[in-house]
């Protein structure tokens, strides 16, 4: 397996008005679920090891087997909007505990694995490249799949709006 690390997050001392912005840029909801990575035939958590729930790798195995066959890394969360944080860490952390019904794994990120850890691609570029891989992996009805929606933000004031839109509609 390559060496590297999963990417988080950052914040800025200004929040939308840091200098270090370059705007448009893209956007999504900040879900409160699980890091996931689909890496190498495997379901990993944000630390790479991998993620003990049988259900849920049983659910995603023609995911991670199209991942290992096609060469393809996927960055995501298992998520619900139907739960809180502390169901899906229970899940994820659980061997042997059932999936609840209205669980996915939202993916925002992907890349083949020889991409993993140096980014030839811009975002931009991944989200195409996500669109053209994920439609032919199909879905499982007990446990979706899906790629996270990512919204064009103009300025600050535009990415305020979104996220104030997002809190309101119960995301971080």
């Amino acid at each position: 397996m390559h060496q590297a690390e999963v990417m988080l997050a950052t914040k800025t001392a200004n929040g939308f008005a840091s200098d270090s912005i370059h705007w448009p840029m893209l956007a999504s909801r900040k879900m409160d679920g699980m890091r996931l990575l689909c890496w190498g035939g495997q379901l990993l958590t944000r630390t790479l090891k991998p993620q003990p729930n049988k259900a849920l790798a049983e659910k995603l195995k023609p995911l991670t087997d199209k991942c290992l066959k096609e060469g393809i890394v996927l960055d995501g969360e298992i998520y619900s909007h139907h739960h809180a944080f502390d169901v899906h860490q229970s899940v994820i952390r659980s061997e042997n505990q059932d999936l609840p019904s209205q669980m996915h794994y939202l993916v925002f990120d992907g890349m083949p694995l020889e991409e993993w850890g140096c980014c030839p691609r811009s975002f931009e570029e991944r989200q195409s490249f996500l669109h053209e891989v994920l439609p032919s992996l199909g879905e499982s009805s007990s446990c979706p799949w899906g790629i996270v929606d990512q919204f064009e933000v103009y300025d600050s004031s535009d990415a305020q709006q979104w996220m104030d839109q997002w809190i309101q509609s119960g995301y971080e």
